[in-house]
């Protein structure tokens, strides 16, 4: 797995785009994650005054960072 930044975002999107194509392990990791990835949302709509019409995006990105941190394993052994 590559180390620089756009490697890992790439890895991560790749992984939670396979993820999200098999509906019960997604939802098992978003049940999981739920709360980190609300956390970051948050701070993501906070960060931009929470104007209206940007929600989903900031729980795309916050779903992604959250992949991005998860150790590759985790999603598929």
């Amino acid at each position: 797995m590559k180390r620089e930044a756009e490697g890992l975002l790439a890895y991560s999107k790749e992984n939670l785009s396979r993820l999200q194509q098999n509906n019960k392990e997604y939802n098992e990791w978003l049940r999981a994650n739920r709360d980190k990835i609300a956390l970051i949302a948050y701070y993501k709509a906070e960060a931009r005054k929470f104007e209206p019409g940007g929600e989903e995006q900031d729980w795309f990105e916050a779903e992604e960072e959250v992949a991005r941190a998860l150790i590759p394993h985790e999603f598929f052994v």
